[in-house]
């Protein structure tokens, strides 16, 4: 499960393993936190752009993204 920038189609997290679920994604998500870190990057006020599964229209996804790291959340339609 890979996190990936729009404009330049860099991985900057990923995560592998049996099924897609939110503890997966959330290790993406910690692993590109911490290349942000490295990079000098800001990643508070970032857009986050996925399918609504429910991996991330869950609570705990949701609640990491928006409420601990600050970040905006888009949804494809």
């Amino acid at each position: 499960m890979p996190i990936i920038g729009h404009t330049g189609k860099m991985a900057f997290g990923w995560a592998v393993g049996e099924s897609g679920d939110t503890v997966l994604a959330l290790q993406a998500w910690e692993r590109a936190k911490e290349t942000f870190r490295q990079l000098d990057i800001l990643y508070a006020g970032m857009i986050m752009h996925h399918d609504r599964d429910s991996v991330y229209t869950g609570y705990e996804w949701t609640s990491q993204l928006l409420l601990k790291d600050g970040l905006r959340v888009s949804y494809a339609l």
